[in-house]
């Protein structure tokens, strides 16, 4: 029974610490690579200067657009042509969302007017929310502090569950149910979000044709529904150890109790 509940121990430890690297990497893709060609197709037969020209460039500083932009839980990071020439913004508590507000920050002087007024245009405003900061801030803040509550639990799990206690076994248990809990939610919030702002795929607008934005889950929703199903799998360990001490206790009573019994009917005094 014993090698049994260290097992347990062993495999809940091992799925708690995957999810909670899971949840460190997180962030979804903005590919604005197409974004230049429609740009010039506005301003079309000029043409103008729309990406960085090293990754070096600070950002948000109207220094140039970046072709790959990466959103994750703290923070965001711009890439131009790959993911080895860039730069970081600043980490940030309960970041939010906002893509099209950044890409137009690192929009040079000369763009920036023609990026600005796209979201007013009839067709993007009928895309919906790659433009729509406030829905999308809210929304992504929200499941922000979801994923770090679960991020919490999930190392509550991992402490308690190596203390071997009753108590504690229950308490990591509990822990695993609520992060799977609170992962389930964010994962929700953040399915429903890049859904909607993925309408910008296909976006075209008059003059610029095809927006060139494309926006996709990365592994921000993959890893987070991954992070979920590993620690709905975590409960049954961490639950099925704090059964076996259970047993153990109530086992060890009704010994108890059954010598008391024995003890008073043969009592000879």
């Amino acid at each position: 029974m014993r090698l049994r509940g260290e097992w347990c121990v062993g495999v809940a430890s091992v799925l708690t610490t995957v999810t909670f690297l899971l949840l460190v990497l997180i962030h979804i893709d903005v590919d604005a690579s197409g974004f230049g060609a429609a740009i010039n197709r506005a301003v079309a037969p000029n043409n103008v200067t729309v990406y960085a020209t090293n990754g070096s460039l600070p950002l948000q500083a109207n220094a140039g657009i970046r072709q790959i932009y990466h959103f994750g839980l703290y923070r965001y990071c711009a890439y131009v042509d790959s993911d080895s020439s860039g730069l970081c913004g600043n980490h940030t508590t309960g970041y939010k969302l906002n893509p099209f507000t950044v890409i137009a920050a690192d929009a040079p002087p000369l763009v920036l007017p023609l990026t600005l007024p796209i979201p007013s245009v009839k067709e993007a405003a009928a895309a919906g929310a790659f433009f729509d900061d406030r829905y999308l801030g809210q929304s992504t803040k929200a499941a922000y502090w979801m994923i770090l509550i679960a991020t919490v639990c999930t190392v509550l799990a991992l402490a308690t569950g190596v203390l071997k206690h009753g108590m504690t076994y229950f308490l990591s248990t509990l822990f695993t149910v609520l992060a799977s809990v609170m992962l389930l939610v964010a994962a929700a919030i953040w399915t429903t979000v890049i859904n909607k702002a993925k309408a910008i795929n296909d976006l075209v607008l008059p003059g610029y044709g095809s927006l060139g934005i494309t926006v996709s889950m990365g592994n921000g929703v993959l890893m987070t529904w991954a992070a979920f199903v590993v620690m709905v799998v975590a409960i049954v360990p961490y639950g099925l150890r704090s059964v076996i001490c259970c047993l153990r206790v109530d086992h060890w009573h009704m010994l108890t109790i059954g010598a008391r019994l024995f003890s008073c009917c043969t009592y000879r005094g």
